[in-house]
């Protein structure tokens, strides 16, 4: 059995005079301070029954009391089953709740610049600039866009489920399948720029022209201080929303070998893998479904890696250790949506390779209290795959959500225990 009661309070206080000065600050028109506070009181319960010498089942339930969103109520139940000493197998089934964190709620909200470049679909729609517009105000442009909180947040739901099976033929060897399911209802994210400017037609709410902003935001974005005889695009609303469905299974492997002792030390070998076989996600509430999985979609703002896995291979002696390992991601179909001259093959239908690393490391224990380590990441010096990716910003030519720039590093670290 188990209780518990936490209170959270954040407030955030944003001095007027200084960020009305420091315009790339974004928070003109956030307000003095934003604030919020919730208080949360749990009761867990968890019992563990031994049903048969080869059956297991573990139930259990929690209730949440918050005082902003109301009571909760998530059960869970498990089991495993060892029929022999080498087969064993388990489940599970839960449910889930997650309130809003209160800096998804009440941060203050923001403009900053889009990453991407986009036409106002109003002054310049496809890129072509009515006679009203300002090219360099309307087109092929960063616009601006408002982040942040949002106080009209609903908590998201989850149900999952899983089912495995392990195998231990000898002792010094283990191998294991899991396969997961996963719905997660009312996520919270943001619906995203890219979606935003490619359906102006549906995320119209969304654009807010000069005329509509605010007055103190209005006066710290440079399109608005030279409108001319048009109403030019302030901004885009992209805060934090409530999106539709997550819908994702896939399957979890995990390979344990251990050798026999011997007077050079203990050889030992893993691999764990992650295999994905859906995700399926809608943008808005009863909205389409999207499959970004080795597909990047502007939907997703990139793609989700269809299969990753780690593969380690050590060697254990009494004063000292090694270890190997190797870092393998699957490619994905690219972005591919760059606009003239890039908007022709081979720039159009790239595919992003798979990324490969192996890092290799060593310590000693020799000293009493002192452990030495020295490390080399990036053992080959693998540059990362080439994506044309544009959404990242800073990095561009590799995606640093999945791979990393850098070359060959080293690490050497000295740890002593007193």
């Amino acid at each position: 059995l188990g209780v518990e009661f936490r209170t959270e309070e954040m407030v955030y206080n944003t001095d007027i005079a200084k960020v009305s000065q420091a315009a790339s600050s974004g928070l003109a028109g956030s307000g003095a301070v934003r604030q919020g506070d919730r208080d949360v009181a749990a009761f867990a319960a968890e019992v563990n029954l031994p049903v048969l010498k080869s059956l297991e089942l573990n139930l259990s339930v929690r209730y949440d009391d918050y005082s902003d969103f109301g009571g909760t109520t998530n059960p869970k139940v498990s089991f495993k089953f060892t029929p022999t000493d080498k087969l064993l197998f388990r489940g599970s089934y839960n449910e889930g709740f997650s309130a809003p964190t209160l800096t998804s709620l009440y941060a203050p909200n923001a403009t900053t610049f889009t990453a991407n470049r986009y036409n106002d679909p109003v002054l310049c729609p496809g890129g072509v600039p009515t006679a009203d517009a300002q090219p360099s105000r309307d087109c092929g442009i960063q616009f601006q866009r408002l982040t942040g909180g949002n106080t009209a947040l609903m908590p998201e739901e989850s149900k999952a489920w899983s089912l495995g099976i392990v195998l231990q033929p000898m002792p010094s060897l283990t191998v294991a399948v899991d396969y997961w399911d996963y719905t997660i209802k009312d996520s919270i994210s943001t619906i995203g720029e890219q979606s935003i400017f490619a359906d102006p037609v549906k995320y119209a709410g969304l654009f807010v022209r000069c005329s509509q902003a605010p007055a103190d935001r209005r006066a710290a974005i440079g399109a608005c201080q030279n409108p001319g005889t048009v109403d030019p695009l302030a901004y885009v609303i992209d805060t934090n929303a409530n999106l539709g469905d997550v819908r994702t299974s896939g399957v979890d492997l995990q390979f344990i070998w251990t050798g026999m002792a011997t007077e050079w030390g203990r050889l030992n070998a893993s691999l764990r893998g992650t295999y994905v076989d859906k995700y399926e996600f809608q943008v808005e509430p009863g909205g389409r479904w999207y499959e970004p999985v080795g597909n990047y979609l502007p939907q997703f703002a990139g793609p989700v890696i269809r299969y990753k896995q780690v593969t380690t291979v050590g060697w254990d002696a009494p004063n000292m250790s090694a270890r190997l390992a190797h870092r393998w991601e699957s490619g994905y179909r690219d972005q591919n949506a760059q606009g003239a001259p890039f908007n022709v093959a081979p720039f159009n239908t790239n595919e992003v390779g798979d990324y490969s690393i192996v890092d290799v490391s060593f310590a000693y224990t020799g000293v009493k209290n002192l452990t030495l380590a020295l490390g080399v990441l990036n053992l080959f010096d693998e540059d990362p795959p080439f994506t044309n990716q544009t959404g990242r910003f800073q990095a561009r030519g590799y995606d640093d959500r999945f791979h990393n720039p850098l070359g060959r590093s080293y690490q050497l670290s000295a740890k002593y225990d007193f």
